[in-house]
């Protein structure tokens, strides 16, 4: 299991995670990654989230995923 962090960064901000989540694996965290987006828009709809997205790191390989907010937003569009 690996401690994965969930930083937020637009073009101008950026929001460390120095907490952290035990996951078994790269894709709970990618999918941990689409949930946090999808509440995180479901409180503060901005037009601006396109600008926005989630960088996951781990503390063992230094393995990054960067997930847009764009590939949940534009999918919850598509299906309402």
């Amino acid at each position: 299991m690996s401690r994965f962090y969930f930083h937020l960064k637009s073009d101008s901000h950026y929001i460390p995670d120095t907490d952290g989540k035990d996951l078994p694996s790269l894709y709970a965290a990618q999918e941990h990654g689409f949930k946090l987006i999808d509440k995180i828009i479901f409180h503060c709809v901005d037009d601006a989230s396109d600008n926005w997205r989630v960088r996951i790191t781990d503390d063992q390989s230094g393995v990054e995923l960067i997930v847009p907010f764009s590939c949940v937003y534009r999918q919850e569009r598509l299906i309402a």
